[in-house]
């Protein structure tokens, strides 16, 4: 996420107190909605524009959840799309291996 978006550490909005992660969710939401190639609809708007600061609990957790498999989508598809080029594979199929966007 961090080399995706070209920051110098993470989004912090799993962990911490609920502002910090209200506060890392909102910036999430900003982040995925500059994605290029990214083909928003009525329900990512919906998603993208939605207000955390009255989610609480159970309700906090979906909305990050969700905000998760969005990011976690768009990113095999750049893996996807993007081949070689624009990505970089560490370790192998044997042991296990990670995929990252190569820095821009």
């Amino acid at each position: 996420m961090a080399r995706l978006f070209g920051l110098d550490r993470i989004l912090r909005y799993k962990n911490g107190g609920v502002r910090q992660r209200e506060t890392g969710l909102v910036e999430l939401a900003r982040r995925i909605a500059t994605l290029s190639g990214l083909q928003p609809n009525a329900l990512l708007n919906d998603l993208l524009r939605r207000s955390v600061l009255d989610l609480r609990g159970e309700a906090l957790k979906r909305h990050e959840d969700t905000l998760d498999a969005v990011f976690c989508a768009y990113l095999a598809w750049h893996c996807w799309r993007r081949g070689d080029r624009s990505n970089e594979v560490f370790g192998d199929l044997s042991t296990g291996y990670i995929v990252m966007p190569r820095p821009t």
